[in-house]
């Protein structure tokens, strides 16, 4: 098949019984996975001309794909096809006469993503105990292991404050953070949000590529910090990747403090919600 047909475009054609006309039309199109094809077939009146969507690709017997299909046997009736494309791959579309003569009309449009994808939530460790503290605030640090978006973080309240604390950053050049004894300033801020409501999922927008260091701090509480704890050095995925998710830590209250003098170090690390999109 070397016509193609192309999207947003109006095709015509005379379809009829003579021998040398034309009986059916057939062109290649191309689907992309997320996209939604709506296809309208405009019959010409007494006629009855359906329409067909199939995979280019045949069956290993050699059999046509059907994809999708609009078949009405009423004369003159239009035909369509809404298709939510979930792979990309080349397909036939192709409108075939059943009966009358007559010249039809073809129309479509594309829209977006069909359904919109949501954000994941990142697997955590367990939860084992708050740690209560007025100075220290304890978090997590990872390598990425592929490139996402962070969409949402909120901090577990298992003691019900009402209150949390969030702050994320990126170390500079990749780095890790040194281990306890020693500590850095050397990161950027990436977001920070002190006294919100624990039982919202802060909204936020933040890139990350494969290979950056990204460190989450976060606690409930306002004059003491109450961090959730569960297990160090956990093994989770973003995206089907493993990453393991170390403990972070500051000698200082993040509702007073922004984030500084950050080291990890080997007991139990705070718990942060995280949600994400995979770019």
């Amino acid at each position: 098949m070397s016509l193609s047909y192309s999207w947003g475009a109006n095709a015509f054609e005379t379809l009829g019984p003579d021998p040398a006309g034309r009986r059916a039309w057939a062109r290649t199109v191309r689907l992309s996975a997320g996209q939604r094809y709506n296809i309208e077939l405009v019959n010409p009146s007494g006629c009855d001309f359906d329409l067909y969507l199939y995979n280019a690709i045949p069956s290993s017997t050699g059999t046509p794909r059907l994809l999708d299909w609009s078949t009405s046997c009423t004369r003159g009736a239009d035909e369509q096809i809404d298709h939510p494309a979930k792979t990309s791959t080349d397909a036939l579309l192709v409108v075939k006469r059943i009966s009358g003569t007559g010249r039809f009309q073809l129309k479509t449009t594309v829209q977006g993503t069909s359904e919109p994808t949501l954000p994941t939530l990142m697997p955590l460790p367990e939860f084992t105990t708050t740690y209560s503290h007025s100075e220290r605030t304890r978090g997590y640090w990872f390598e990425a292991p592929t490139d996402f978006r962070i969409t949402g973080l909120r901090v577990p309240d298992e003691i019900g404050h009402g209150r949390q604390n969030i702050e994320v950053v990126r170390f500079n050049n990749q780095t890790s953070p040194p281990g306890y004894g020693d500590t850095t300033n050397n990161f950027v801020s990436l977001a920070r949000f002190v006294d919100e409501p624990s039982s919202s999922i802060l909204s936020v927008d933040i890139p990350v590529t494969r290979g950056d260091v990204i460190g989450i701090l976060g606690a409930t509480g306002t004059t003491t910090m109450h961090t959730s704890y569960g297990q160090n050095n956990f093994v989770t995925n973003i995206d089907g990747h493993s990453v393991m998710l170390k403990r972070l830590g500051m000698w200082y209250n993040l509702y007073e403090n922004p984030a500084q003098d950050l080291y990890h170090s080997s007991n139990e690390l705070g718990r942060v919600e995280m949600w994400y999109k995979a770019d």
